[in-house]
């Protein structure tokens, strides 16, 4: 807000002591490059005032306001306005004045951990040590922590965190070690700014900050649950936190892991005696701990490094054919590995499973906790199969009943040899005139009229999958 006096000055008189002369003041739209607002004692137009030759002063409040767009703005930023005064009746008496304000920063930084997210875990086996020995720390390995801010004047972002106790309340707040960003020279060199990004959407643009968290500084937190922040200050002082007066920093909560999981039973049971680890229709390993989803994968030969899940047939010579082959599925709900061969087990067979784990010698890839610890040893045992060793058929059989009768026997059902859609072992619905109907419906399925098909059978393929849902409806007959 400016305070302007204007006095009417010049070698002409005025024609009378009692003539008003009129003059306008404005801001011409034609110099506003930076498309500030500008008001005239509060009015946002021009604004007209009158001057005589005995009261040849005039006081006015100019007023200058950033444009919307960067109100938001979180650094220093200069402007220009060109405040232009004229004598209405004659243009020639005229002047002006640019003004060039600049705004500073009063808000708070803000300052939001990205990664890790809110619930991860994290291994300090992962980040802090090699994968030869699991002693020395390997402190090329690290967790990059993400921080991201609406602001363009950080001067520094601290990172602080605090554990959870036994009695389940969370201890003060530290700051992690070397783990800050600062704009002092040299800066601290573990701190990186990613520079703005329009991907991360927000207005203004935000900027991007990455930490590089050591194995080492990991492991010296030590297990437990614990909360992160990042508190950061800008160059004019402003801190994200002070106590009672500004809300607190967002905070992530985190899992420090270092408990490699084990497997907990098999199907066959491993613990059984070798005469009874006979197959009957599932082969799957239950795990101690909640397990990566897209580690499992099935082994497809003696060279693959890649796959976790191993099913070799042992009475098989041909190195071609002695793996089978096959789908594996987890279900984090259960913990639960399955595997589902693609083609029948053979009958009297004898099979070998072998679970993976990390190897830095081979270079193969096991399986891992949601943590990224890998488990314990890799994990062996061996089954039987018998006569028939072909994996049931899992059917469910509904039917509806009303006061006109009863409809049904309708079959949902998994088999080997199934296909998605329909096949032989599907049976569409009869179409009936009139009366109580039940029948599955398949979305994805249409007949030449573009209607949904109605089952009364529908059999799905067993390929891996924990579940299969269906979807049924039941017509009832019209009303006489």
């Amino acid at each position: 807000h400016n305070r302007m006096k204007l006095t009417r000055s010049g070698f002409r008189d005025l024609e009378s002591d009692f003539t008003t002369t009129d003059f306008v003041v404005y801001a011409p739209q034609t110099q506003n490059r930076d498309n500030v607002t500008v008001k005239i004692n509060g009015q946002p137009d021009q604004h007209e005032f009158g001057l005589t030759a005995e009261s040849n002063v005039a006081n006015l409040v100019v007023s200058v306001y950033p444009p919307e767009v960067d109100q938001d703005n979180s650094y220093e930023k200069g402007y220009s306005a060109l405040i232009f005064v004229q004598q209405v009746e004659d243009a020639q008496i005229n002047s002006s004045v640019l003004l060039t304000p600049r705004f500073a920063d009063l808000k708070p930084p803000t300052a939001e951990i990205t990664a890790p997210h809110d619930g991860q875990r994290i291994s300090p086996w992962q980040f802090g040590f090699d994968n030869d020995s699991n002693t020395s720390p390997n402190l090329t390995d690290a967790l990059t922590v993400q921080v991201v801010s609406d602001d363009a004047d950080i001067a520094r972002i601290e990172l602080q965190s605090r554990v959870k106790l036994q009695n389940g309340v969370f201890s003060s707040w530290t700051a992690l070690s070397n783990a800050a960003l600062s704009s002092a020279t040299p800066p601290i060199q573990e701190w990186t700014d990613g520079g703005s990004s329009t991907d991360l959407g927000g207005e203004p643009t935000r900027r991007r900050y990455s930490f590089q968290w050591h194995g080492d500084d990991i492991n010296a937190l030590g297990v437990g649950e614990y909360q992160l922040r990042a508190l950061a200050v800008d160059k004019t002082g402003n801190p994200m936190e002070q106590s009672g007066t500004l809300p607190s920093a967002p905070v992530v909560t985190v899992a420090v892991d270092a408990n490699e999981p084990t497997v907990l039973t098999t199907t066959p049971d491993y613990q059984a005696k070798e005469s009874e680890r006979l197959y009957r229709g599932e082969l799957s390993v239950t795990f101690t701990d909640d397990m990566r989803e897209h580690d499992f994968t099935p082994v497809t030969s003696s060279t693959d490094t890649s796959g976790t899940f191993e099913v070799v047939d042992l009475l098989e010579s041909d190195p071609l054919t002695r793996y089978a082959s096959g789908f594996v599925s987890y279900s984090p709900a259960l913990r639960k590995a399955v595997f589902v061969p693609q083609e029948p087990f053979k009958p009297n067979g004898f099979y070998n499973v072998t679970i993976r784990t990390d190897d830095a010698t081979t270079g193969v890839s096991g399986v891992h906790d949601l943590a990224g610890n890998p488990l314990d040893q890799e994990f062996s045992w061996t089954f039987r199969t018998g006569d028939s060793p072909f994996e049931e058929t899992w059917s469910i059989t509904l039917s509806a009943t009303d006061s006109t009768g009863t409809n049904g026997v309708k079959i949902a059902s998994v088999a080997f040899g199934a296909l998605n859609g329909e096949d032989e072992q599907d049976a569409r619905a009869a179409a009936t005139p009139s009366g109580l109907q039940l029948f599955f419906i398949d979305s994805n399925l249409r007949d030449t009229t573009s209607s949904l098909i109605e089952f009364d059978r529908d059999t799905r393929p067993a390929d891996g999958r924990l579940a299969h849902n269906w979807f049924f409806a039941v017509k009832t007959p019209p009303a006489t």
